[in-house]
């Protein structure tokens, strides 16, 4: 087993205070926590979070969203395999350089 280090962190108390609670609430230490976080950093080479700014134009609800908009609008193209998606993406590609 490695050996532990102590690293100390300055965090909002505000932050700390609720964090700590949800944590306990699940049944593990603010501790646990950011070991885990630190952990799944390391397991997935970036930050492990979905939505890093919530409602920022990256959320991951808000492309889920629009992914069912748009899979209701019977005016968007459909495509039979990703391949022929591609395709057009890539024809649509090269009228743009052709305008430009």
């Amino acid at each position: 087993m490695a050996a532990n280090t102590t690293y100390n962190i300055r965090i909002d108390s505000q932050i700390r205070k609720e964090a700590d609670a949800l944590y306990r609430a699940m049944g593990m230490t603010l501790s646990q926590a950011v070991n885990l976080f630190l952990t799944q950093s390391v397991v997935q080479g970036r930050l492990p979070l979905t939505e890093v700014v919530p409602g920022s134009k990256f959320s991951l609800i808000k492309a889920m969203e629009e992914t069912e908009l748009i899979g209701r609008d019977s005016n968007r193209e459909r495509y039979s395999s990703a391949k022929e998606m591609f395709a057009a993406m890539d024809a649509e590609d090269e009228a743009e350089e052709i305008d430009a």
